[in-house]
This record gives C-alpha cells, sequence and structure tokens, in this order.
C-alpha cells in the first residue's frame, strides 16, 4: 500500500504539472492562429481538398509545426494533428512529441498509448527534451511500453540534463521514493532545486513538504 500511495502522490503531481505547461505553451500561438488559419484555409482551397500529403507538398516542417500549435491552441485537434503529422514525417522533433501527445491524450486521434509511445521514441532520440520525459512517464507508467522504473529514470535524466523543469522534478520524484533508483533525499533535494529555479511550484512544494527551502 505503501508503494501504491507513492505512485498516486507522482501521478497526480506530474499529471499537474504536464497540463499546466500545455496551457501555458498553447496561450503563446493564439495570437498566431489567424495567420496559420488563412494559410491552411489557402493550401485547402488550391489543391481542393483538405488532407496532409497536400500540405506536406506545399510547406515545410516548422511552419506545419507552428500551424499546428496554432490549431491546438483553439482545440481544432483534427487540424492540429494533420499538421503535425506532416511534419514529424519530415523529422521535426517538436512536431513528433506534439503528435505524442495528442495520442496520448487522444485529441484529434483516437487515444492509442501504443502511438504516443513510438512517437515519443522518436522524439527523444533527436534529444528533445520534453519528448524526453514524456517517454521517461510512458515507461513511469507502463502506458505504450513495458513498465520499467530504470528507464523512466534514464529519460527522465537525459531531459533534466538539458535542464527541462519537468525532468528535473520527475528526476526528483524518483530519488525521493525510491522509482528506479535508490532512495537519495540529498539527489532528491538538489534536483527539486534545480526544477524550482527554473520556476516549479511543484518543486516548491516538494522541497516545503520536505522541510527544505529552496536554494
Amino acid at each position: 500500500m505503501k508503494t501504491l500511495s507513492k505512485l498516486l502522490t507522482f501521478t497526480v503531481l506530474v499529471m499537474t504539472f504536464s497540463n499546466a505547461y500545455a496551457q501555458k505553451e498553447n496561450s503563446g500561438y493564439k495570437n498566431k492562429y489567424n495567420v496559420q488559419r488563412n494559410e491552411y484555409d489557402n493550401i485547402s482551397e488550391e489543391s481542393g481538398k483538405k488532407n496532409r500529403q497536400d500540405i506536406q507538398e506545399n510547406l515545410d516542417a516548422d511552419i506545419l509545426y507552428d500551424m499546428g500549435k496554432a490549431f491546438a491552441s483553439f482545440d481544432e485537434y483534427e487540424d492540429a494533428v494533420e499538421c503535425f503529422r506532416s511534419s514529424a514525417e519530415q523529422s521535426n522533433a517538436k512536431a513528433q512529441y506534439e503528435l505524442g501527445v495528442c495520442y496520448y491524450e487522444g485529441n484529434g486521434v483516437t487515444q492509442s498509448y501504443d502511438e504516443a509511445a513510438m512517437w515519443f521514441t522518436k522524439s527523444a532520440e533527436q534529444g528533445y527534451s520534453l519528448g524526453q520525459y514524456n517517454l521517461g512517464t510512458c515507461y513511469f507508467y507502463g502506458n505504450g511500453v513495458l513498465q520499467n522504473y530504470e528507464e523512466a529514470v534514464k529519460w527522465f535524466r537525459k531531459s533534466s540534463e538539458q535542464d527541462c523543469e519537468f525532468g528535473l522534478y520527475a528526476l526528483g520524484m524518483c530519488y525521493e521514493y525510491g522509482f528506479g533508483v535508490d532512495v537519495d533525499l540529498n539527489k532528491a533535494v538538489k534536483y527539486y532545486n534545480k526544477a524550482a529555479n527554473l520556476g516549479s511550484q511543484e518543486a516548491v512544494d516538494a522541497l516545503n513538504a520536505l522541510d527544505c527551502y529552496p536554494a
């Protein structure tokens, strides 16, 4: 029961952290929405139909990624998925991550942890810190891959090495509770402090719960 309690605590905190990130990041794309919407509609009219092959022939990966983010910021997930997929297939690591998120949450596509883990893996292997963090999360929960705490720690660590606050916070949780590593409160505090200094309120709360304060 103690292990289950730890897992539930970790689950709530990581999910809250992830959702807060998505809301913060998507808000920055709303101002781009009208421009991206017009570009998308113009391509659709010229090609005579809306499909990702037509779009892919006209736009490069970075533009497609921006369009996808703009659509996602207004919950137009089917259009977002088309753009993310076209960009992801051009090996854009950020788009691969975003497409993985769509599959993980079932936004604009049929929910599939297997597909999510596949796209997170592609993103992570290209070195994208958020792809690494989410792949670690998949291994932590066993979503789309076999549950493996050691593998989760591996990807959280890779993410943390790029100063990703989410990877740092998750790694701190692993050290605090002993998931995939031996319990080491000194290391937990170390990673929480790094995450807190990057703006993680969750890490600040974790430090306070340990009667520590951000350094």
